[in-house]
């Protein structure tokens, strides 16, 4: 007998096809760690700008800034409290972190979480 040794077309496409299942799981899971590292790190900068805000609030003549600009700057002693306000971790735009009024005293706020769909929002202090 003349038996040749090798793989059938059906096993290699069943390899493969496991290898593609395995890859796009492996892919799927990626993306999801990505967009949570994303939301944590939008977390971290609304933190970070409402303690400026604290900080600006204590130091010039308690009140708030009225925006969230490029930077937080009181005026009347130059004192710098954030520079560079954070930017967007997926797409490095400024101005993904708003100043919501609509309650007192106000609350930092990012509407770009990729994960949950809430916008993350944190009060301000001081009234």
């Amino acid at each position: 007998m003349n038996m040749k040794k090798g793989f059938t077309l059906i096993e290699i496409l069943v390899v493969i096809t496991i290898i593609g299942l395995l890859a796009a799981v492996g892919v799927m899971s990626f993306t999801t760690a990505q967009k949570k590292a994303r939301d944590a790190a939008r977390k971290t900068h609304v933190s970070e700008i409402k303690n400026a805000f604290e900080q600006y609030f204590s130091d010039c003549a308690s009140a708030y800034p009225a925006t969230v600009g490029t930077s937080i700057v009181c005026a009347s002693t130059s004192t710098t409290f954030l520079n560079p306000v954070p930017t967007d971790p997926k797409d490095g735009l400024t101005g993904s972190y708003t100043l919501d009024t609509s309650t007192t005293p106000g609350r930092i706020c990012t509407s770009k979480m990729e994960v949950q769909s809430n916008p993350y929002c944190l009060n301000l202090q001081q009234e």
